[in-house]
């Protein structure tokens, strides 16, 4: 489907959003479609996925200037989940069922408004923070999903390895972005390999996997006050364990 699609632009989520026919899919994946946020993501109390995307429209400003330069907003894969629902006909919660957690045999993801036994076996908990639910409902295609190390990985891995994505599509979406950092599609591209990050209710987590996806770190954390730190420990275990370097010393 994506290569149809991926010369949709914003409009396709509503016509009313700010520069729509200009903003295409890609500019969404690179986070370069110049739209901030002046408001919050959803509406409050949360009503249904629609609605959450009209009041998010409502309050969102195009900035010229940022046309085309990479920012890193929410903002724009919110926005991508919208068009994948109106595109699809189909609730972001059911596409992504069907698409990585029935097939994959995904046994600890689930969205992070699950009650708290489904929560409880993905091992995520609120740590005892007070969570809004409305903020979440908000997120949903930036930070709504929960999953566990195991999940991640094997996730990730079928996206590179061709079990999820034709080659022409991973070379589309995981192509280094249109921007000084080389992000799109949730990745960040590097000489060797990809990362992730991810930081939200208290939680963080880092994703470290080579371009074919047999060597990866997975770092999760309940403490994202040492977030800087966390990520750059992911980096030296990444490193130490796969960099051609090491490993030439290792066999020497």
């Amino acid at each position: 489907m994506f290569p149809e699609t991926r010369h949709f632009s914003a409009g396709v989520v509503h016509p009313n959003v700010p520069n729509a026919q200009n903003i295409s899919v890609l500019n969404l994946l690179d986070m370069t479609s110049g739209l901030d946020p002046t408001g919050p993501m959803g509406d409050a109390p949360y009503n249904n996925d629609d609605a959450n995307a009209q009041k998010m429209i409502q309050d969102t400003h195009y900035n010229e200037q940022n046309f085309g330069k990479w920012d890193y907003q929410d903002l724009d894969y919110i926005l991508l989940s919208h068009i994948l629902e109106k595109v699809n006909g189909q609730s972001h919660e059911t596409l992504f069922n069907d698409i990585y957690v029935y097939p994959l045999k995904l046994k600890h993801t689930d969205f992070v408004w699950a009650d708290q036994q489904k929560l409880k076996e993905v091992d995520f908990l609120f740590n005892g923070q007070n969570v809004d639910m409305n903020a979440i409902h908000g997120l949903l295609g930036a930070g709504s999903v929960a999953m566990s190390n195991d999940d991640l990985y094997k996730t990730s891995l079928d996206l590179l390895n061709g079990k999820l994505l034709s080659e022409q599509n991973k070379d589309i979406i995981y192509a280094p972005g249109n921007n000084a950092l080389h992000y799109r599609g949730g990745l960040y591209t590097k000489n060797n390999h990809y990362e992730s990050n991810g930081n939200g209710y208290g939680y963080c987590n880092f994703l470290r996997i080579s371009k074919d996806g047999k060597n990866v770190v997975v770092l999760q954390s309940v403490d994202s006050s040492h977030y800087g730190d966390l990520s750059n420990s992911a980096n030296k275990i990444y490193t130490d364990l796969f960099s051609k370097t090491r490993i030439k010393h290792l066999y020497a």
